[in-house]
């Protein structure tokens, strides 16, 4: 009775790990479908994308001991808007599939 149990306690072990294998192999795909499909960028954006790049290299090389308040706070505004369009730009997504999504389910069925 003894080995029974310890069998059934390795199986359970085993289809656990194998689980958490496929759990994390769903996921790892999840998490890279969004970065191939926004690889797709058309020229304006590239070159907008650029323009921000460079502004916020110049807005580095300034001296900010020279600004005043005023002009340090409209900098801040100019960046945070430029974030905000590059957000809008890209936006981030994980997609899950439906065999994932059932597999996670499982998953968390089994182990509750």
């Amino acid at each position: 009775m003894k080995k029974l149990t310890e069998n059934i306690r390795i199986v359970h072990v085993i289809t656990a790990k194998i689980m958490m294998l496929s759990l994390f192999l769903v996921l790892t795909m999840a998490a890279v479908t969004p970065a191939i499909a926004g690889t797709k960028n058309n020229n304006a954006e590239a070159q907008r994308i650029t323009g921000i790049q460079n502004r916020v290299k110049e807005i580095q090389a300034m001296n900010f001991r020279q600004l005043s308040a005023t002009e340090k706070k409209g900098l801040k505004k100019e960046l945070k808007t430029m974030h905000k369009e590059l957000r809008n730009m890209h936006p981030t997504y994980v997609y899950i599939s439906g065999g994932g999504l059932l597999l996670i389910i499982l998953i968390l069925i089994l182990l509750l």
